[in-house]
């Protein structure tokens, strides 16, 4: 299965740069998992919570959305 990995991170001049990657993991660093219909939502959920700096989707095992409150390094899926 595919899991989607979607970073969140602040630039100096306030905007959300967004970097997209497909078929890795970041282990570690979840503060709170639970169930999204889409990486989108998922998306949407962390950009409006100040802790979280990434997130993961997991499309392939039940659609479900981890928030991360750290960007840990990429392991190939």
């Amino acid at each position: 299965g595919t899991l989607a990995l979607t970073t969140l991170g602040q630039s100096t001049s306030g905007m959300i740069a967004k970097l997209y990657d497909q078929g890795w993991d970041r282990a570690g660093g979840t503060v709170f998992s639970y169930s999204r219909a889409s990486v989108r939502s998922c998306a949407a959920t962390c950009a409006q919570q100040k802790l979280c700096r990434s997130f993961s989707y997991s499309g392939t095992s039940g659609t479900t959305c981890y928030l991360k409150d750290s960007i840990p390094s990429p392991v190939s899926q």
